[in-house]
């Protein structure tokens, strides 16, 4: 069990003493990776009982008259020859029959309350830059899994929407969005393209655009 230090009002340290938790580094000749680090939930022996969470924050700083900003919370792979991966993947659902679909990633500014009465936060989806001839960045996935090989079996929707007022008699502008390339300089600036997917034997899909309406 690690205590804060409660001797919080001194004026020698400007800041406090971090903890660290590290697994054992490698020095063994045919050792194949060092030591890794594992926080995991408890796991219930009852049905009645859910499995046990873990929370990982930042932490808070509570004096609003304060111009500090809360902890952050990073989350980086490893450097190297090839740069170590992150994977975030929520629960498999092991009830063919449970009513709602669970395993759910939200990725959300707002504060914990999911909401604020200030400016909330943006949120940046980015690959790396690259700064060497002949190289590329990363590119950028966004697509639903696989539907299984059965007729009543469909992929998951993708909806880009920008936030809108709770009813249309209320004020309020909804959030413009964005479809653009990159500039390309002195070479060819990226295209456009929209298409819908190929089928074998039956209609592929449309394309639709439009307004909407005054109601």
């Amino acid at each position: 069990k690690v205590e804060p230090n409660s001797a919080d009002t001194s004026l020698v340290d400007s800041r406090e003493v971090g903890v660290l938790i590290s697994g054992s580094n490698a020095t063994v000749k045919n050792s194949l990776e060092a030591g890794g680090v594992t926080i995991e939930g408890g796991s219930p022996n009852r049905a009645s009982i859910d499995g046990g969470d873990i929370t990982i924050q930042g932490g808070h700083q509570p004096i609003t008259a304060s111009a500090h900003q809360g902890g952050d919370v990073n989350i980086l792979g490893g450097d190297g020859y090839k740069g170590g991966s992150i994977l975030i993947a929520g629960g498999d659902n092991t009830n063919t029959n449970a009513s709602s679909i669970t395993g759910t990633i939200a990725i959300q500014t707002g504060g914990t309350d999911l909401t604020s009465d200030q400016h909330t936060g943006n949120i940046l989806v980015n690959t790396g830059n690259v700064s060497a001839d002949s190289k590329s960045s990363g590119a950028l996935d966004l697509k639903t899994g696989t539907p299984h090989t059965h007729t009543g079996s469909t992929s998951g929707q993708i909806t880009i929407k920008s936030g809108g007022t709770s009813s249309t008699a209320n004020a309020g502008k909804s959030g413009v969005i964005l479809i653009e390339t990159g500039d390309g300089g002195t070479d060819l600036s990226g295209k456009i393209v929209l298409s819908t997917g190929d089928t074998s034997t039956a209609n592929s899909g449309s394309i639709g655009l439009r307004t909407g309406t005054t109601t």
